[in-house]
């Protein structure tokens, strides 16, 4: 993931055929390390906080507390 942003080309607000873009997706994963939090903590740089799930109207802050 590192590396893909790296590359500047990935479009982390673009939403999957279930209605969910990177970054909210990276606010479901369980953090183990600090490699991994600085990694979440630059979707969150780039990602559009307040985008909504296509489906169901989520925010990346609604799924992340409603997941634990």
């Amino acid at each position: 993931i590192s590396t893909l942003l790296d590359t500047k080309v990935c479009r982390v607000d673009e939403n999957n055929k279930a209605g969910y873009s990177p970054f909210m997706l990276a606010a479901l994963c369980s953090v183990k390390n600090e490699t991994e939090s600085a990694i979440i903590q630059r979707l969150f740089e780039r990602g559009n906080v307040n985008a909504k799930a296509v489906y169901h109207g989520q925010t990346a802050l609604m799924l992340s507390t409603s997941h634990g």
